[in-house]
């Protein structure tokens, strides 16, 4: 499950790709088609809103990745990122940092 902001996201990251020219602009249309019909079950963010801009305002997050952190709190789960500045940053807070791992540190 995932904000629904996932694809708003993926399409931003696809797009910056075209433009830097790390794809061509058919590459990117074939993967925001991929990334559109994946079955991923989403939660909008307006339901996330209120929590989500109170977690950022609380911790520096971005309310972007706070609506992330949010719903893996809401759903008592944990979000699995790369980005180690989100980790450092809920490290500060223990009850928001149990809802966080670096992808790097799984064991597969």
């Amino acid at each position: 499950m995932t904000p629904d902001l996932l694809f708003t996201e993926v399409g931003n990251a696809i797009w910056k790709k075209v433009r830097r020219g790390e794809l061509t602009a058919e590459q990117g249309r074939r993967l925001a088609v991929d990334i559109a019909s994946v079955a991923v079950e989403t939660v909008s963010t307006r339901r996330l809103m209120i929590d989500a801009q109170a977690l950022a305002i609380a911790t520096s997050l971005t309310v972007y990745n706070a609506m992330y952190l949010t719903l893996a709190v809401r759903l008592n789960t944990v979000l699995i990122t790369a980005d180690d500045r989100l980790s450092r940053t809920v490290n500060a807070y223990p009850m928001a940092a149990a809802h966080v791992r670096l992808v790097q540190t799984l064991r597969i």
